[in-house]
Order: structure tokens, then C-alpha cells, then sequence
């Protein structure tokens, strides 16, 4: 089940889907949450929903979110696996038969992939940007190791590297994403939250998840976008959603995270990293 919140993206929406239509892999399904857009992104989606039986449209009649957005998702779903994606994003060729094979055949919980990232004007060129992110060893991680990629205790590149804080770029077995929601309480979920949401849920994911695997694949193009939902939260005007989602999410790391040392110590690095952000 592909996933895909939507807000104002009545632009990018068939370049999402036709990346996904093109996939070797049909035996999905394609599920837009739109957050209330204002533009014509409902009609967009529902003029290709009668060409596509796959594509379902879950609309809310009020702006709630990426984190509910996501969830609803989520619930609603039907596949084994999830992938979360951005709207104005688009996936690789054939990477979603490719992701579900390793994933199957090895019983992953979680199956992480590299991606590109890059400003929407050098789409065309993605590749000669360099992979989003960190780069991990590429054999399977079980617990309790697999909770550990969440902890910044690296001293230099070449050590192995903890997960980056986004859920896009990895494959999710669906039932360990809905144990994952058991343990986070409503106050949190219910939240409307459109930064830092993605913390509540890897957080919590990487101690659920039992078996994780790392691959060398590029799967994804991540687009750098100046009028993105993130982009604007970090405008002066919005200075007060910010603050808000980010206190927020430090205030969840401070009461789910338990008395082990390197847990803390990640909280407090994520206190810090928010403070600099300012």
C-alpha cells in the first residue's frame, strides 16, 4: 500500500502516480489522504481514480495534518507492506518488485532503500546528485541492535550509522506499523503535526520492528521543494506551528524514551538539534 498525504499538490499528483503505474509491481494499492487542499487536487485524484480501480481517496473537510494524514492511511490500508511518500516526490523503476521480493523473502519488518535528493529544476538530472542520508552495513539487524540505529554515538563516517527520522524511503510491514500506533498514546496521535511527525513514529518503529535490512537500491527522487508544507513551517509567519510541533515532539522523546543512558543521550542531542535550528 502506497501512501501518499496530500496538500495544494494538484501539480505533482500525476507525476507520483504515473512513477507509481510504472512499476513492474500491480498488485497494489494507492492511497491519497488529502488534508482539505484548496486547490483542485480532490478533482485531479478522482478524474484518475475512474482510469485506476487501485486508487483510493480518503478527504477530510478540515486541515489535520501529515500525522493523522499518514495514520488514516495506514488504517485503511490493505497490503502487507507500506510505503509512505510525499506527494511531490516520485518513486525509481522497478523498485517496489524489487523492495517486496527482498522483504518477503527474508521476513523484514523494515527494508530501508538510498534516495536522491535534489531541487525540483534538476529533476531530470537526479542522478548525478549524491544519496540522501547515511549509509549502513547491509547484512540483517535484529534486536537489540536494530533499536540502537536510533542513537547518535558515531564519532566519524566510517562507523555504521544510525537511521535517518523519516518513514519515506523504507518499506514497513504493515502490522508492525499498527503495533507501533498501539504504543504511542491518543494525546500524540491526534495531534495535528506537519513537522517533526516522523520522529513519534521511527522512534517507537525501531523498537517494535524486529528485523531490519539496508539496501544499496536507489529507490526514490526526494524533492528539495521551496513551497513544500516543511518549507513553509519554517517561514517567519509560522514561527508558531513550529515551535509548537517541535515542543511537541521533544516532549514525547523526554517521556518515551526510558532509563537507558544512550536513549537520554539521544533525546537531549535531539533538544539540542531543534535549539540550533532556531
Amino acid at each position: 500500500s502506497i501512501i501518499i498525504p496530500v496538500y495544494n499538490k494538484q501539480n505533482f499528483i500525476l507525476r507520483i502516480l504515473r512513477s507509481i503505474q510504472n512499476q513492474s509491481l500491480k498488485d497494489l494499492e494507492i492511497i491519497f489522504t488529502d488534508d482539505n487542499s484548496k486547490d483542485n487536487s480532490i478533482d485531479v485524484i478522482e478524474k484518475y481514480q475512474n482510469e485506476d480501480p487501485r486508487i483510493k481517496l480518503i478527504k477530510h473537510n478540515k486541515n489535520i495534518g501529515t500525522l493523522i494524514n499518514r495514520n488514516e492511511g495506514a488504517r485503511n490500508s490493505k497490503g502487507e507492506y507500506l510505503l509512505f511518500i510525499d506527494s511531490d516526490d516520485l518513486l525509481l523503476k522497478d523498485i517496489l518488485n524489487k523492495t517486496y521480493l527482498i522483504a518477503t523473502e527474508n521476513k523484514l519488518d523494515i527494508l530501508q532503500f538510498r534516495a536522491y535528493w535534489g531541487p525540483e529544476k534538476y529533476l531530470d538530472d537526479y542522478y548525478k546528485y549524491d544519496d540522501y542520508g547515511f549509509r549502513h552495513k547491509t547484512s540483517i539487524i535484529t534486536q537489540p541492535e536494530l533499536s540502537k540505529l536510533m542513537y547518535y554515538e558515531y564519532e566519524h563516517e566510517n562507523k555504521t550509522l544510525q537511521t535517518e527520522y523519516n518513514l519515506w524511503g523504507k518499506l514497513i510491514k504493515k502490522q508492525v506499523y499498527m503495533e507501533v500506533l498501539k504504543n504511542i498514546s491518543d494525546y500524540y496521535l491526534n495531534q495535528h503535526m506537519s513537522l517533526h511527525e516522523d520522529g513519534l513514529i521511527i522512534f517507537i518503529l525501531f523498537k517494535v520492528a524486529k528485523r531490519y535490512l539496508f539496501i544499496e537500491e536507489f529507490g526514490m527522487f526526494y524533492v528539495r521543494n521551496d513551497n513544500s508544507s516543511l518549507a513553509n513551517l519554517r517561514k517567519d509567519e509560522n514561527i508558531d506551528k513550529t515551535v509548537w510541533d517541535s515542543f511537541l515532539y521533544l516532549k514525547f522523546m523526554f517521556e518515551y524514551t526510558g532509563d537507558n543512558f544512550y536513549e537520554k543521550n539521544m533525546a537531549v542531542y535531539q533538544f539540542k538539534f531543534i535549539l540550533s535550528q532556531f
